[in-house]
Formats: structure tokens, C-alpha cells, sequence
């Protein structure tokens, strides 16, 4: 099903790993690869990782301050679909 509907995957790693049934986070990423354009997962601590078949980006979490964090509007169309 995923191969054929989706091209640009988002979630998180649990979310990966639970979507592959498997326990290690580069094993359900590996599995990913081929069968998107696109995948981005966010790891918590750990960063966030961006794969797209052939190349891995790993993103270092960065510290952020309670000062640089301010409200974005955004521009809903519900169930899916949001825009900031």
C-alpha cells in the first residue's frame, strides 16, 4: 500500500518502527527507503533523519529558548491538509 499511494512520509520513530513491526530504528528505515520518495522521521533527543533512497541526512536536535518560540497562525482544511 505504500509503495503505491505514497510518495513523502512524515512520522516519528516509533511510528517507523511500529509500521515495519521491527525494533531497530535503522532496520524499519532501511525498509522505508525503497518504497518512498521521501521519508522524514523525527527521533526526539536524537534529532530527526531524512532518507530518500539512496542518501541519509541526520539533523542534531538544537536547543531552543522559550523567547524564540512564538505562536505561527495557521491555515486549516480539516482532516488533512495544513498550511502556516
Amino acid at each position: 500500500m505504500i509503495k503505491d499511494h505514497v510518495d513523502i512520509l512524515f512520522g516519528n520513530e516509533e511510528e517507523l518502527k511500529t509500521l515495519f513491526a521491527e525494533d531497530d530504528f535503522y532496520k524499519a528505515l532501511d525498509l522505508v527507503k525503497p518504497l518512498v520518495e521521501i521519508a522524514a522521521v523525527t527521533r526526539n533527543a536524537k534529532g530527526s533523519v531524512v532518507v530518500n533512497g539512496r542518501v541519509k541526512i541526520l539533523s542534531k536536535p538544537k536547543k531552543s529558548t522559550t523567547s524564540s518560540i512564538r505562536p505561527v497562525p495557521a491555515i486549516c482544511m480539516p482532516p488533512v491538509f495544513c498550511m502556516a
